[in-house]
């Protein structure tokens, strides 16, 4: 029979290593997400970056600075226990030392600073959606002009306006406003923002994901919203399960680019074939040069991603698809959401820039905050379409779910960059993207 005085001490030691586990667990707890652009240069390059902020001591002295600045014998101090010193820190451009002082340098967002800007967006989104409802009975008729068979005006709306426009053409212009800092060559362009309660970005803005070559898939949605079930970023994982199978490199190389081909550009050519109306399985099996069996095959795919719908032996897309005869109005659009932020910039920006001057970054001197938004704010001020996806052949697009649309068309060239690191969970998902479908 074991003694009172034992149990107390088993009990006691028990106690002691939860504690000790727990603490562990709070150390290992990452505090931001961040990513950076750019190369660096030899010894501060994104390698050094990664190795350096997966430390969560450096991520609390990055916050700690970004409330005030701090002596450099604190900073040494708070980073006890890690390789980091203070130069490497100021090397990757986070932070910045003056004499005996650490400043933040690089676009770093707090719980705080999101409440300012959630306030601002707020205000600022309605505006935008409130001239972008101005329009409502254009955008109306320039799109039922042309309507796609089985999918509302209003998501191709929204994929067009709110994607095409809004996003993509809103960073181009933030681009050529010179208000969008890219890396300088040999640079690293970090950014950062504080994780969990308030520091979360779902619901803050929309983004998209794009793949293609002369056939493009975007899915855009809420840019806090993972996983994303549809394409391409099933692909994307499908890509990265082939890399991690056993077998040799050419053969895994060679098996995601047959994968990507078979299923990818396939599919691809089936939804674009949809564009103006519901064709039989022989129909698109030859438009994408495939057989009967493995066109079914790539549609009974397409169907459980609502990509498409079946009646009888018809197939129908059940997304928006563009291709390049949808160009004349894709540029009417996006000529009028150029406008739209145009004039927001003229009357809104000085305030807005007054109104976030307080913000951590901009007090610290940085002279850039976020990098990859344009005017892809959410609101429900903005009821033209609350969902969308897109097929297009590089001139053309699609939409789907409120969170998660996705894209497919023909006459258009995206290019997008970025590694994006979600705490110590790294994603090659992209953060900005710009897509030009044309003059």
């Amino acid at each position: 029979m074991r003694r009172p005085a034992s149990i107390a001490v088993s009990i006691l030691l028990i106690l002691v290593a939860l504690d000790e586990f727990t603490l562990s667990q709070t150390k290992l707890t990452p505090l931001l997400e961040y990513s950076c652009s750019g190369s660096g240069k030899p010894g501060a390059s994104r390698r050094e970056f990664n190795q350096a902020i997966e430390h969560p001591e450096v991520q609390r002295v990055l916050l700690d600075i970004a409330a005030e600045p701090r002596d450099r014998a604190w900073v040494e101090e708070a980073l006890k226990g890690t390789d980091v010193k203070p130069e490497l820190l100021q090397d990757l451009t986070l932070i910045q030392i003056k004499g005996n002082k650490c400043t933040l340098s690089f676009p770093l967002l707090t719980g705080s600073d999101f409440d300012k800007i959630r306030a601002l967006a707020e205000v600022e989104g309605a505006v935008i959606a409130k001239e972008v409802l101005a329009h409502r009975s254009e955008i109306e008729r320039l799109l039922t002009s042309r309507p796609q068979p089985g999918v509302d005006w209003k998501e191709v709306a929204f994929f067009i306006v709110g994607c095409v426009s809004l996003d993509w053409d809103g960073l181009n212009l933030l681009r050529e406003k010179r208000y969008l800092a890219d890396p300088e060559k040999g640079k690293l362009a970090p950014e950062a923002y504080e994780i969990g309660g308030r520091g979360s970005v779902r619901g803050l803005y929309w983004g998209s994901h794009n793949m293609h070559d002369s056939i493009a898939f975007t899915s855009f949605g809420d840019h806090d919203a993972f996983p994303r079930h549809t394409l391409p970023d099933l692909l994307w994982n499908l890509g990265r399960s082939l890399n991690e199978m056993e077998a040799p490199s050419p053969v895994k190389k060679v098996m995601v680019k047959a994968a990507d081909e078979l299923i990818r550009r396939r599919a691809g050519l089936m939804m674009l074939a949809l564009r103006d109306g519901d064709k039989d399985l022989k129909q698109l099996a030859a438009a994408a040069s495939i057989t009967e069996n493995e066109a079914e095959a790539v549609l009974n795919l397409l169907r459980e991603l609502r990509f498409v719908s079946i009646s009888g032996d018809r197939y129908r897309a059940a997304v928006t698809v563009l291709t390049e005869s949808d160009r004349a109005v894709v540029k009417q659009l996006r000529q009028m959401g150029r406008e739209i932020m145009l004039k927001w910039l003229q009357d809104r920006y000085p305030e807005a820039s007054r109104q976030l001057a307080v913000l951590s970054p901009v007090r610290s001197g940085c002279r850039c905050l976020v990098t990859s938004t344009g005017f892809g704010t959410t609101s429900s001020a903005l009821p033209i379409g609350s969902s969308s996806r897109a097929v297009s052949f590089s001139a053309a697009f699609s939409t789907r779910s409120p969170r998660i649309p996705a894209s497919i068309g023909t006459g258009c060239s995206s290019s997008w960059s970025t590694s994006t690191s979600r705490g110590t969970r790294k994603t090659g998902a992209s953060r900005s993207s710009a897509t030009s479908c044309g003059d």
